[in-house]
């Protein structure tokens, strides 16, 4: 009897043994297999998908409205635009908006997964004489910087503090006096990591309170005002 029950044992931490070695194998095959998988030809890990682009007025509105509950991202530039109304004069400005759906894929095998929004945001004031280009990331991963647009010339960097999120701002230097460029990121912005290049122009701007219309634009870029 005591040897039937010695088999028994010696047989089941055997199996346990082999059970437990097959776990540690797959653990690890799990782990190393997607970077022996090959690269996808002529795709970098990061690309976008082009979902919409509108210049309608009622459309744009709706897009804001959607940025704001999902990514906290406010697009408050109507007082640029002055068209409220849409009453005249007519030759107050133009404003397009591109979304796309941002994507990471690593290996060749691997499914792709959607990991936030880029938004392209052109506003042209004729009435009011501004301009702004808005690229911004809002993503579950931070973008390499030629997606992001980083000032490659000499910069200042400032912090600012939006809805209790720590912005870090890297300000271009070799402008003219009537434009302002920026770089922007933020580790966690409400889960997500933004990212993006700001261009400002108007005639009347003169390049003095730098971080003072740096702040103002994040305001009317950023600020929530959901609470």
């Amino acid at each position: 009897m005591d040897i039937i029950e010695v088999i028994v044992m010696e047989k089941y931490h055997y199996n346990f043994l082999r059970l437990a070695i097959y776990i540690v194998v797959i653990i690890l095959a799990i782990r190393i297999i997607p970077y022996l998988l090959p690269r996808i030809p002529g795709r970098p890990e990061f690309f976008n998908e082009q979902i919409i682009s509108s210049t309608n007025q009622d459309e744009i509105k709706e897009l804001k409205e959607e940025a704001l509950k999902e990514y906290h991202l406010r697009f408050d530039y109507d007082d640029v635009l002055g068209c409220k109304t849409c009453e005249p004069p007519w030759d107050c400005g133009i404003e397009n908006m591109i979304i796309s759906d941002v994507y990471s894929q690593k290996y060749a095998f691997l499914p792709k997964k959607k990991i936030g929004k880029y938004y392209n945001y052109i506003i042209k004031s004729f009435r009011n004489k501004q301009e702004y280009v808005l690229n911004l990331y809002v993503a579950k991963e931070e973008m390499p910087h030629r997606f992001t647009q980083m000032p490659t010339t000499a910069y200042k960097e400032a912090k600012y503090t939006i809805d209790e999120n720590q912005i870090i701002v890297q300000i271009a230097t070799d402008l003219d006096d009537h434009e302002l460029s920026f770089y922007m990121f933020c580790e966690n912005w409400y889960g997500y990591k933004l990212q993006g290049n700001i261009f400002y122009y108007a005639q009347e701007y003169n390049g003095d309170n730098v971080t003072d219309k740096v702040k103002e634009i994040l305001d009317k870029t950023l600020n929530n005002q959901c609470k």
